[in-house]
């Protein structure tokens, strides 16, 4: 048993002619000293938004919490940017409602989130504009209406050939829903497309989703000592970006397929560490797909006995 996480984008902004000597940074240190130190314009609103994102993919959603609350009272001081700061509310509650395995409540802030930047599409810049359709296709994927996510994936696509910005998101999005059509001849150069986006931008997380992809993939056609190599590679880039809720996944995998290469012992280790992670980061859903295979594992090691 397997499940698939969702592709958030951090989307990026352009600074306007009076902030060009300051930018939003990436790293979790970096971001929180920026919210300490800078000025409350749409470059601090922006890295509230990443920041949550950040505290999110670490399970560490009180901290996440506690940002949403800053942007709620940021949206009663300042008029001029409610648009930008609906958008990263719903962004984040959407993100939120997604960690917390609420699929309905995922899609509905998604959609709350895309609506905004149509109604003023002069406040967002195209990464934005990008980034919207391709979470909304994520939520539909994830309730299984896959017409849908489809329709949404392509919407991004379209996007980002009008802007000229490609993200390695979409090509996993497409790719996952042609897998779950079992095309996995067509779906694998979306995701080896995703894979080379993610390699030239140096985005570890992306690369890090897009390996325990295309491990599914193969795992999908037997073929296990590729679909190995692909979890390996995914496990250690989502422990370089401290990717958690990613890490439980590839835990997962990597204990089923040593349970089919009858290595129980270290099947055992590796979905203990998972079960573990799980635990800590209140997720039901991966809990409950590793204590699933964790209990084939002690069955059929007591096969042997």
């Amino acid at each position: 048993m397997r499940y698939l996480l969702l592709l958030c984008l951090l989307s990026l902004t352009y600074p306007s002619q009076a902030q060009r000597t300051r930018y939003v940074p990436k790293s979790l240190d970096s971001l929180e000293w920026f919210l300490h130190t800078q000025p409350k314009d749409s470059l601090y609103i922006l890295s509230i938004k990443n920041c949550g994102f950040q505290y999110m993919i670490r399970g560490e959603y009180n901290r996440a919490d506690s940002l949403i609350n800053i942007l709620y009272k940021l949206k009663q001081e300042q008029s001029a940017q409610k648009a930008f700061i609906d958008y990263c509310l719903f962004f984040l509650k959407g993100t939120m409602a997604y960690h917390k395995s609420d699929k309905a409540a995922t899609l509905a802030y998604y959609l709350k989130a895309e609506k905004v930047i149509e109604q003023n599409p002069t406040k967002f810049d195209p990464m934005f504009k990008i980034a919207a359709p391709g979470n909304i296709a994520a939520a539909y994927r994830r309730l299984d209406k896959l017409d849908m996510s489809m329709k949404y994936s392509l919407k991004a696509i379209k996007l980002q050939e009008k802007y000229h910005q490609e993200s390695a998101s979409e090509y996993q999005s497409i790719g996952n829903i042609l897998s779950s059509y079992r095309q996995y001849d067509r779906a694998l150069p979306y995701y080896q497309r995703a894979l080379k986006i993610g390699q030239r931008d140096k985005d570890v997380k992306s690369m890090a989703i897009t390996e325990n992809l295309i491990g599914n993939l193969y795992d999908n056609i037997n073929q296990a000592d590729t679909a190995i190599v692909y979890y390996r590679r995914g496990l250690l880039h989502a422990e370089q970006c401290d990717y958690a809720l990613l890490q439980t996944d590839l835990l997962v995998n990597l204990g089923r397929m040593l349970i089919n290469n009858k290595n129980y012992t270290q099947a055992e280790i590796y979905l203990k560490r998972g079960e573990k992670l799980s635990r800590e980061l209140e997720a039901p859903i991966a809990l409950r797909i590793n204590l699933h295979n964790q209990a084939e594992c002690t069955g059929k090691c007591r096969s042997l006995i």
